[in-house]
């Protein structure tokens, strides 16, 4: 035995010692080298950059010798000449040459243009400035200049371009950054531009990759100094805007006026100035379409300004002079006269527009240049550039010099603009539209130039051929059809009773449920009406009907807590514990999920506003200021019935209370700023709340009110119908009259408006109730779909929110078909809630211990693991949020935890894979590897041919298969299974290879003994991610990580007793998993290498969570999740990149939204469910027809003896 451990340490030690080795023999090309300067300075050079000299140089450098210098005359360049670092980079054989220098020098006295001379050789005299001024670049204030030159050498003409970047410090020393490219002045150069746009680039490029990677040390950082009356850089001195449809426009910084568009924060100080809130900008947009503002003076004196508006509109159906006139919504009807310069069609920011010039007059004079986009959609943006002026100051409104800027100003910003994806595939060209004149001709000065002719043919807008997510989202549904489908939702499976009979219990559970059901979707419809306004068509007569449906939910509420207490013994006694875990619960899941989408949006909170957020006191979603209210309630109720013992006394005070909250809650009105951003502002926390004492009176007098209704029901059945209209019809009237919103902040409260409002709108709510209950006692509503939407009707209500707001917006997808946008909000919402409902359930019955706790973990090889599979499903979408990150921080948050997934697949693979039995798992090993060579040869050739397909289709030819074949790609595939194909793929590649020498130790029967080298393993690949040698995909290979993960496993198994066994184990992991989670987050926002790398807490994260699901091992059993994760997770795995390029190759990925993740995950995981459905039920049939053949045979075998 102790030969085959001497053997087996070896063995080990050569497995640590080749995979540090081939990190080190891998190809570096592709990432750059830091280098630290006597100064302070630590910057990255790109490795295409040659000869790097500087103070840091070995002494023995091979490149010393090629420039026959040794280290003391490196040093003697810095010492003497302040030279830091010098390096050359050839743009290829007959490109310039690019260089990069650092110098150590004096600062200047001030920031003279004079005083900084940009850096070059001799030869080059008097450099032009092109431009210069302050820029920031890593959070270092820096002085740029960028500048060009040329001079004369031995009769050769050289030419030179550079940027220049000085960083001055408070001790008196200037720090300088020099790149510039040379090149000699050949023949068919531009004297004036000698270089071409490709070249230019690469140099900007180059020059802001080194200048954003420099860090100081702390004591140069301390001793930077802003130089005073130093201007910004001219491109530093702009601003974007990123408006709701997509349109991203950088403006320059001009005098006077402030900017107003849809995408501005709810805070921005702007809106104060104004006097406006983001409300006043978002219906600006919603009711004329204004997306953008803003206003600067050109000329004060001469009564000029200019003035840069942006609209959506829908778009006409014809391109000419008709056309013209339609896009003209500048143009007040007092304009008299209009005089075109010309249009046609420009291409700006790589996207088509219709440019019009032209001037109007009446009571001003405007000149404009007019942009419009137009889309496939039916939708036209237009981005307008007028100049405006008062006529009764000068006659000749403009002068050349106005016109001139106007010309500049509308260029700049149109060639700076940007469209989102989904914008930007809309975009179309109209067909036979002339290209714009002023493309090739100078643009007019004056209106006194000849106008072009306006052409004859008209021409119709190009309509190109229309994707699946177009066709979807404008696809027409007439909204009288969710009328329908609500009047078929309530009517289909009603029972009437019979002449002389009752429904018997008609305010049972079953049917209260299945009421709160509809009203629950109704009430869904109301806010729909009220988000299409205009465009809510059939379904505007909900716009005021959802108090109602509130309305039935205090009812039930208040009827349910007091029959309760009537019929159990005992009701209170637990009662905040059953009562309050069941809205609370659902309370906190949705506010973590609207955190969670607002993260992924982009929204930043602050520390003290996230804890408000998430502890409830803020409303993330307004819709959740019912679960507040109930609570009250029911803490209301149980401690006034706890305390008072006569009912009715008690039912009194219970009155009392609720008319004093609706009393503080209308004396708060909408808040200081009309916002309603507190508990109990806005007249939806008072205005049927007191249908919760109604339903506790009802409970309490259900006899008798029952023998009343019972007879004269022939009489109150019409009487109440009547009454509801009448006042349905009082209570539009005193809306529209009064309203709940005539207050003045910090002047009039209004409070009796509300007064009068409510005194219609209550007893029109009250009677309403009155008269379902009435027509509950003769018919029993009920079926299968309310049945289901009364379970998860509170979910339902909760979460609504997110898909009214999401599909509206464009966050999720945006739908512009009304009836479409009615449909998907409804269905969506009632398939997540249905999720949601799920785990509120499971996490209730929990805490209410109508479900066992999770038990302690059987270490039977036999038992199954079911909090395993689930773990699969959430680490699958972990790694698709990896691969489709979302927007900003959220997409880093969700990364960060990601690190956790692949790593967890390949722990759980070897623990699975591990037996005390040397043959047993052999017999393991052999299966699995055959498993995975088939997904691995199945995958690549899958993704082979798909990947050719996405050549074709995007690049139009199969060119780009052939870089997948090269002697590059083949070694990077072998060595480091890295897939030409498809990335993601190289999990596969690292388990196969893990196990095939899995399988060699096995026979060798080393196993046991090598897998205690997997932490270095696992340490190493950490420990050579953070020192930044090598690549990621280089790192990631079959040793380190393949093996390394999938040994942890296997040592997880083999001490997994003795870890769980352990009294403390639970608790230090809780602890331990809580605190990962932290610090992954302070690893996030700290680290200077980003997410590249693995970090530490994620890797501890790694072997918490297998321990938890090994602790409680019947997490998630018999669910959904727990199916999904032992029969999809890898299949989703596989297949989502694909689901993505899918949808890129169709048009359609603007389903992405801002949530490209979750539905990437979504579709693929329902193809992936789709089809083990269909191969389980197809090898469950094949197992039948067997079994039935096997019964045969014994039966003939019987028959036969």
């Amino acid at each position: 035995m102790r030969y085959r451990k001497f053997l087996s340490f070896i063995f080990s030690i050569v497995l640590v010692v080749v995979s540090i080795f081939s990190v080190s023999l891998a190809d570096t090309s592709e990432s750059g080298r830091s280098y630290t300067l006597p100064s302070g300075i630590t910057l990255t050079i790109p490795q295409e950059f040659q000869g790097v000299l500087w103070p840091g140089i070995e002494e023995d450098d091979p490149l010393l010798d090629e420039y026959e210098m040794d280290k003391e005359m490196v040093m003697e360049l810095y010492t003497s000449g302040g030279i830091e670092l010098q390096c050359t980079y050839d743009l290829g054989d007959n490109g310039p040459a690019i260089t990069f220098a650092v110098f150590e020098m004096d600062a200047p006295e001030d920031m003279d243009v004079g005083n900084i001379q940009p850096m070059g050789p001799d030869l080059f005299e008097t450099p032009e400035i092109l431009a210069c001024g302050m820029v920031e670049r890593a959070g270092i204030p820096l002085y740029k200049i960028a500048h060009k030159n040329s001079g004369e050498e031995d009769g050769t003409e050289y030419v030179l371009k550079g940027n220049q970047y000085a960083l001055i410090t408070g001790s008196g020393k200037m720090h300088q950054f020099c790149m510039v490219m040379t090149s000699e002045m050949k023949d068919g150069m531009d004297p004036e531009n000698p270089f071409t746009e490709e070249e230019c680039r690469q140099l900007d490029e180059i020059s802001e990759s080194i200048m954003s990677s420099i860090s100081l040390s702390d004591e140069l950082a301390s001793d930077i100094v802003t130089p005073e009356g130093a201007e910004a850089f001219p491109e530093e001195q702009v601003q974007s805007y990123t408006t709701t449809s997509g349109i991203t426009l950088t403006v320059p910084q001009m005098p006077g006026g402030n900017a107003v568009w849809t995408g501005m924060e709810e805070d921005d100080p702007v809106l104060e100035e104004l006097g406006i809130d983001k409300g006043a900008v978002m219906s600006w947009y919603e009711q004329g379409g204004l997306e953008f503002q803003k206003m600067t003076v050109i000329d004060e004196p001469g009564g000029c300004y200019l003035e840069i508006i942006v609209f959506e509109m829908d778009v006409p159906s014809d391109i000419n002079a008709g056309f013209a006139d339609q896009i003209q919504p500048m143009s007040p009807t007092s304009f008299e006269t209009t005089d075109f310069f010309e249009y046609g069609m420009v291409k700006r920011g790589g996207s088509p527009f219709y440019k019009i010039a032209f001037q109007t007059s009446g009571e001003t004079v405007l000149r404009l240049n007019q942009y419009s986009l137009i889309t496939g959609s039916g939708k036209m943006h237009q981005i307008n550039f007028f100049l405006l002026s008062d006529p009764e100051i000068k006659t000749d409104p403009y002068t050349d010099e106005q016109c001139r800027q106007l010309e500049e100003i509308s260029e700049s910003v149109m060639h700076s603009i940007k469209l989102s994806d989904e914008l930007a595939s809309d975009a179309i060209t109209p067909e036979g539209v002339e290209p714009f004149k002023g493309e090739t001709e100078d643009t007019p000065g004056s209106q006194e130039e000849t106008p072009a002719a306006v052409p004859e043919k008209s021409s119709t807008v190009k309509r190109t051929s229309t994707s699946f997510f177009k066709a979807f989202t404008t696809f027409k549904i007439p909204t009288y059809f969710i009328l329908i489908a609500l009047a078929l939702l309530l009517l289909l499976g009603l029972k009437p009773s019979k002449l002389r009979e009752w429904q018997e219990e008609p305010l049972s559970l079953d049917k209260s449920k299945a009421i709160q059901g509809f009203a629950a979707v109704a009430i869904i419809v109301h806010h729909l009406s009220q988000e299409l306004a205009q465009q809510a068509g059939a379904i505007r007569v909900f716009e005021n009907l959802g108090v109602l449906f509130v309305g039935i939910f205090f009812f039930f509420s208040g009827y349910g807590l007091y029959t309760s207490l009537k019929t159990k013994e005992n009701y209170l006694k637990g009662f905040l514990k059953k009562r309050l875990v069941t809205i609370l619960i659902p309370f906190y899941m949705c506010i973590m999920i609207f955190t969670v989408a607002a993260f992924i949006c982009g929204r930043k909170f602050k520390t003290m506003e996230l804890l408000y957020t998430l502890s409830g006191w803020s409303l993330i979603n307004q819709h959740m200021w019912y679960i507040v209210e109930v609570a009250i309630l029911y803490l209301a109720f149980f401690l006034i019935y706890r305390l008072i013992k006569n009912r009715t006394v008690a039912t009194v005070v219970m009155g009392i209370f609720v008319i004093a909250m609706m009393t503080g809650s209308l004396l708060l009105a909408h808040g200081k700023d009309m916002s309603c951003s507190y508990w109990f502002q806005g007249e939806w926390w008072y205005n049927s709340s007191f249908l919760f004492v109604i339903g506790i009176l009802f409970s309490k007098h259900a006899d008798g009110l029952r023998k009343i209704a019972r007879k004269g029901y022939i009489i109150l059945l019409p009487v109440f119908a009547a009454l509801t209209a009448l006042l349905g019809m009082q209570n539009m009237h005193m809306l529209k009259k009064y309203s709940y919103w005539s207050e003045i902040p910090g002047q009039d409260p209004a409070y009796l408006d509300k007064i009068r409002c409510l005194s219609v709108q209550l007893p029109w709510i009250i009677v309403f109730v009155c008269f379902l209950l009435i027509l509950m006692m003769k018919i029993r509503f009920g079926n299968p779909v309310l049945k289901f939407l009364g379970s998860i009707s509170l979910e339902l209500y909760l979460i609504h929110n997110l898909f009214l707001e999401g599909l509206r917006n464009g966050t999720i997808f945006k739908v512009t078909s009304p009836g479409m946008y009615c449909v998907l909000t409804i269905l969506m919402a009632v398939g997540f809630a249905t999720i949601i409902s799920g785990v509120d359930k499971y996490l209730i019955a929990l805490i209410t211990g109508k479900k066992k706790t999770l038990e302690a973990p059987s270490l039977k090889t036999s038992s199954h693991i079911h909090s395993i599979d689930v773990m699969r499903i959430v680490m699958a979408f972990l790694v698709v949020a990896i691969h489709l990150p979302f927007d900003g921080k959220a997409g880093s948050v969700f990364i960060t935890y990601g690190k956790t997934a692949v790593p967890f697949f390949l722990v759980i693979c070897g623990y699975f894979l591990y037996r005390d039995d040397i043959r047993e798992m052999r017999k393991r090993l052999v299966k699995q590897t055959k498993r995975i060579l088939i997904f691995f040869i199945a995958s690549n050739v899958f993704y082979a041919v798909f990947y050719a397909i996405y050549l074709r289709v995007t690049e139009g030819s199969f060119k780009g298969v052939k870089e997948c074949f090269t002697s590059k790609a083949l070694q990077k595939f072998l060595l480091y299974n890295f897939s030409p194909f498809s990335e993601h793929l190289w999990y596969l590649g690292s388990l196969l290879y893990a196990l095939v020498i899995l399988l060699v130790l096995n026979k060798l029967r080393f196993v046991k003994q090598v897998m205690y080298t997997a932490p270095f393993l696992v340490a190493g690949y950490v420990v050579l991610s953070h020192l930044g040698i090598g690549e990621g995909y280089q790192l990631r290979n079959a040793i380190l990580v393949g093996l390394g993960y999938t040994m942890m496993g296997m040592l997880i198994r083999r001490f997994e007793k003795k870890i769980l066994d352990h009294k403390a184990t639970a608790p230090v992991l809780w602890i331990v998993f809580a605190i990962c989670c932290v610090t992954a987050i302070f690893e996030l926002n700290h680290y200077k290498k980003g997410i590249a790398v693995p970090f530490v807490s994620s890797e501890i994260l790694v072997y918490v969570i297998a321990l938890l699901c090994l602790k409680y091992p019947d997490f998630g059993k018999d669910t959904f999740a727990e199916w999904l994760g032992r029969e999809c997770s890898l299949t989703v795995y596989i297949l989502h990149i694909s689901v993505w390029l899918l949808m890129v190759m169709t048009q359609n990925d603007r389903f992405f939204g801002k949530y490209g993740a979750v539905t990437v995950f979504v579709i693929t995981t329902v193809i992936a469910a789709l089809y083990k459905s269909i191969k389980n039920a197809i090898t469950d049939k094949k197992e039948t027809v067997t079994d039935k053949k096997q019964t045969a045979m014994t039966q003939k075998q019987k028959l036969s003896l």
